[in-house]
């Protein structure tokens, strides 16, 4: 009898965890129809909870092209189901979309793909591409091979757990009667090696870095330090996303993971485009990389006075305008602050050592913290000026220049 009792309470208990009773609709649902259960907050709104399906289907009539002329009758239709579990996508989700006629099939996408806790987590697979997915990012080996009239290429790599590319990417094709394969090494999103091989007469093109050598910078690298020191620079690393909301980048295009990063966005833009629902859990937060950037310059202690004006004052290699020049080409306004409307000049006090180099870059006048740092940026990595002379020795001289952030700015 006990036992009979202490059941039936816990039965009661469980039945009334979620505090709220279970409804169900089934009805008109942008555009089409779908079936859900539910329960509402306190507010009354619906919170999805269970079972979702979707359907839409709608005929039409279209002008045909090309070998198929004439008036064509078309049938639309759309299809997706899965799991919510307060509010969030949960489990398995399968979409499909289908636009055919009777003998025709003008479009056909499906996908289907895991969530946990409304993020995407596990298998993402649609139409042959095949992603391991972790909060929203690609995990895990891949590999693609493209074969078409224009096309025969194959590619692999992987990602690791946060989502960086790492390891060794291989890419091989073919290109004016050549056979080739293009190598892009990564330590965790940072690209540490890039190469062209003609496998056909061996010889072999290498991509050069800029200011710092990544392979010293992860030999100097120190988790545990707010910046790294490589020969006389003072680095900091930089995470950005290709492909996604902040699609900030100095290195070149076509790095090769990227091909995946569109191939998921793809799918992901597709879902968003065709159902309008639960747009803010279908996000794919894109491939993060990463790059050095060089935010000081050590100041050799031995070099002597600094003069604020000499005889013969530093130049610019080019003059006044290669120098306006190397700002214009080589400024990277933060998308942030672009998008913000943040205009103004940045003033930059720094010295132009004795060899050309510069050290002891500082902010004399300040726009906008991102802006700052970009102008620091671009003062650190210009190349060597022609030293000031005093007497006919070469000195050390302080000077000031101007970072101009403006909407002429691309």
């Amino acid at each position: 009898m006990k036992k009979s009792i202490l059941l039936l309470i816990l039965s009661v208990t469980v039945g009334s965890g979620m505090g709220q009773t279970l409804k169900t609709y089934s009805g008109l649902y942008e555009g089409g129809k779908a079936t859900y259960t539910y329960y509402e907050d306190e507010n009354g709104e619906r919170i999805k909870q269970g079972k979702f399906t979707y359907n839409k289907t709608q005929s039409g009539v279209g002008v045909g092209v090309g070998m198929i002329g004439g008036n064509i009758s078309y049938t639309d239709t759309q299809y997706t189901s899965g799991n919510y579990n307060k509010g969030k996508k949960n489990g398995e989700w399968i979409y499909k979309h289908k636009v055919a006629s009777k003998n025709i099939v003008f479009s056909d996408f499906s996908a289907v793909i895991n969530y946990v806790d409304g993020h995407m987590e596990g298998t993402l697979n649609s139409q042959g591409d095949i992603f391991q997915m972790k909060n929203n990012r690609i995990t895990g080996k891949v590999k693609k091979i493209m074969k078409t009239r224009n096309e025969n290429w194959t590619m692999s790599g992987q990602f690791d757990d946060d989502g960086f590319p790492d390891g060794v990417w291989i890419k091989r094709y073919q290109s004016y009667g050549n056979l080739y394969i293009d190598t892009e090494k990564y330590v965790h999103g940072l690209l540490v090696l890039k190469q062209t091989k003609n496998e056909s007469t061996g010889n072999i093109t290498r991509y050069e870095f800029e200011d710092v050598d990544p392979q010293e910078y992860i030999s100097a690298y120190n988790s545990e330090k707010d910046s790294t020191i490589v020969g006389k620079l003072i680095c900091q690393e930089k995470t950005y996303f290709k492909q996604g909301e902040n699609n900030y980048s100095n290195l070149s295009d076509g790095l090769l993971p990227e091909v995946f990063g569109v191939d998921v966005r793809t799918i992901v833009e597709k879902i968003k485009k065709e159902n309008g629902f639960g747009l803010e859990q279908d996000k794919y937060e894109g491939i993060p990389f990463k790059e050095i950037v060089v935010i000081d310059k050590i100041e050799a202690p031995d070099e002597g006075k600094v003069y604020d004006v000499v005889k013969e004052m530093p130049q610019f290699a080019g003059g006044q305008e290669a120098l306006s020049k190397y700002l214009k080409d080589n400024l990277n306004y933060p998308p942030q602050a672009k998008q913000q409307g943040i205009r103004g000049s940045v003033i930059v006090h720094f010295i132009i050592n004795k060899d050309g180099s510069i050290s002891n870059a500082k902010i004399l006048r300040s726009v906008d913290e991102l802006c700052d740092k970009e102008a620091l940026r671009l003062i650190n990595n210009m190349p060597k000026w022609i030293p000031g002379k005093s007497d006919g020795k070469v000195v050390r001289v302080r000077y000031t220049v101007s970072v101009s952030f403006s909407s002429n700015n691309s």
